[in-house]
């Protein structure tokens, strides 16, 4: 590669790490698999630099093949318990901006990623596409290879989902749904 392509690489690298991590959080939900299938889409991106009209188009479809790969291979293994709450503290939750250490945002945090494991696999890659990596629905429509309204329908419904899951029990109304994605995004 030459200095030109490894400048074009390392600049697009540092645009898509944030995004692509979040993503590949969504799918996996675990940090450290995340990161795992980012290292291996970048990997194998770096590989084919050049060949693709639509580098993040092809680097979301490369990442959410390896995303599922690695959680389906670690779901094999055996579960790892947290020792302690600083250690559920240091994962995942350690990424929110504000009252990191809290007891209420890593429950948050944790109750998040629990209901997207729980919505169907299409509809969690879309929120997930939508909400953590910021993706337009015309893109999300392009990666996934389904039309607009498909997309549109998945986020409806898998908001709509995560809306139930989220829902505080004790209470007899529930928040409305748009409160949803503010959720998604703060603790995550």
């Amino acid at each position: 590669m030459n200095t030109s392509a490894d400048e074009e690489f390392r600049l697009f690298f540092v645009t898509w790490q944030g995004r692509l991590l979040r993503f590949a959080y969504g799918v996996t939900g675990d940090q450290f698999l995340a990161e795992d299938a980012v290292q291996e889409t970048m990997n194998a991106m770096r590989a084919t630099w050049g060949r693709y009209e639509r580098p993040d188009h092809a680097m979301i479809k490369i990442c959410r093949r390896r995303a599922w790969r690695i959680r389906t291979r670690h779901a094999m293994a055996a579960p790892v318990q947290a020792e302690s709450l600083e250690d559920l503290a240091s994962g995942p939750a350690a990424n929110i901006p504000a009252q990191r250490d809290t007891a209420d945002t890593v429950d948050t945090c944790e109750r998040v990623r629990t209901a997207l494991q729980a919505l169907p696999h299409r509809q969690r890659e879309v929120v997930v596409m939508a909400k953590m990596a910021d993706m337009p629905v015309a893109e999300i429509a392009e990666v996934l290879g389904i039309t607009e309204s498909s997309v549109r329908t998945h986020l409806y419904r898998g908001l709509g989902r995560l809306h139930v899951l989220l829902a505080d029990p004790v209470d007899q109304d529930p928040p409305a749904a748009k409160v949803v994605p503010q959720q998604i995004g703060e603790a995550l």
